[in-house]
């Protein structure tokens, strides 16, 4: 028996069971997944390739967008996240009222009072109000005025980013327009009137709004309205006007006339100059009369006994808070009168310019400037001017200096009084800045 018998059985052996395992494995299926899968993306080895790839390229857009955008929200949070800053508010004068929020009933403001975005000031004919925004910008509110605070809003992280928005209803208000923190600073503030709005920059301002006009004046600075697609601006000693409807008008005057029609241009059927009133209140006949001449001048005429008065009268109802100069200019002429002087108790003259007003306590006044030629009697003379012709004169005096002094102006009136008298007037102006 050989010696190589057993190695030989035992390699036909291994051999047997590796050709049986060779056919197992040629009848079996390409790819067996490791588990079973109910996906259609992962069935193949190529589909879920592309699902792998997919998978890891989106998570580097991912990883890229949020790499990006977090530090870019961060910086836009930091620079534009805002927060409502909250004014003061307190008396100057008598009682203001204050309305929250601009929705429900008026109260009376506490001694100092807080003002929140939306709230609404108002005060009365003899009230004031003084407002302290967070910039330290200031608004002095005067009689008769109605303002709101819309906007008051400061970056949460950058305080020299901020917004001012203060609109002005009615009445006048004196802004003072603090500076802002240094020179990168992006401060907007705005005055809004009817019809417009009104950018300001460091300064300060009147603003006047009346029922279809608002003017802004510029004490210091430049203001720049925005009205009707159109701009106009006014620097130091300027003036710009919005009309309701109508583009602004800038780089006008300081100086403002507050009569209406202070030439004469332009009358009525009976001769009465447009904007003025006509009376005469002459104790007997004949009544004083009134003329348009040729030059435009408005001429007075009587020529009997008796006390005359003959007017030519203007309404002109508006506060003088806040100007800081009050003219009345006209041109008069006295061609003759019979009663000397001011006449037996120095208040009757050919030609007198007379303006009712109110003083600080409401109470009415009335300031008188007469012109004459002769006073060959000796007769009393008060508060007038004796003229040295018949030629034209030009006659200026400033209201304010007046004791007490005009808070407000009722109305004006050119008067030709006495008995027998002729006079003229070719202007009248109530010059204010």
């Amino acid at each position: 028996m050989s010696v190589r018998e057993p190695a030989s059985a035992e390699t036909a052996a291994t051999d047997a069971a590796t050709r049986a395992a060779d056919r197992i494995i040629a009848t079996r299926p390409a790819y067996a997944p490791f588990v079973q899968s109910f996906s259609a993306y992962t069935a193949t080895v190529d589909q879920a390739s592309v699902l792998a790839w997919r998978v890891t390229v989106g998570a580097m857009a991912l990883l890229v967008v949020l790499a990006v955008t977090i530090p870019a929200g961060r910086a836009w949070y930091v620079g534009w996240a805002i927060e409502s800053k909250a004014a003061s508010v307190r008396a100057v004068e008598s009682v203001i009222f204050l309305q929250r929020q601009g929705v429900g009933d008026w109260v009376a403001a506490e001694a100092r009072d807080s003002l929140d975005e939306g709230d609404v000031v108002r005060t009365a004919i003899n009230a004031r109000a003084f407002i302290q925004f967070f910039d330290g910008s200031t608004a002095l509110v005067y009689p008769n005025t109605t303002v709101t605070l819309l906007r008051s809003q400061r970056a949460r992280f950058r305080p020299d980013r901020y917004t001012l928005v203060l609109v002005v209803d009615e009445g006048r208000v004196r802004f003072g327009v603090a500076p802002p923190p240094d020179e990168e600073a992006n401060a907007f503030v705005q005055a809004r009137v009817p019809g417009g709005e009104v950018h300001l920059v460091e300064g300060s301002y009147s603003v006047d709004v009346t029922k279809d006009t608002a003017q802004v004046t510029t004490r210091r600075g430049v203001a720049t309205a925005h009205a009707n697609g159109q701009t106009a601006a006014a620097v130091t000693g300027q003036r710009v006007r919005v009309d309701r409807g109508k583009g602004p008008i800038g780089a006008l005057p300081a100086r403002r006339d507050l009569l209406q029609n202070p030439v004469f241009g332009g009358t009525d059927v009976s001769g009465v100059p447009a904007e003025w009133e006509f009376r005469d209140i002459s104790e007997r006949d004949p009544a004083g009369m009134i003329k348009v001449e040729g030059d435009g001048a408005i001429s007075f005429s009587r020529a009997g006994v008796g006390h005359g008065e003959t007017i030519l009268s203007q309404n002109v109802d508006v506060d003088l808070w806040d100007f800081e100069r009050v003219d009345i200019e006209a041109g008069v002429r006295v061609l003759e009168h019979s009663l000397s002087g001011g006449g037996w108790q120095g208040s009757e003259y050919p030609m007198m310019l007379r303006i009712t007003f109110r003083d600080i306590t409401g109470t009415v006044h009335s300031w008188t400037h007469g012109f004459f030629l002769h006073n060959d009697d000796g007769l009393p003379v008060r508060d007038a001017t004796r003229v040295a012709s018949r030629e034209w004169q030009r006659y200026e005096a400033s209201l304010l200096s007046l004791v007490p002094r005009p808070w407000r102006i009722i109305r004006v009136e050119v008067v030709a009084s006495g008995w027998d008298y002729a006079s003229s007037v070719n202007s009248i102006h109530l010059w204010a800045d």
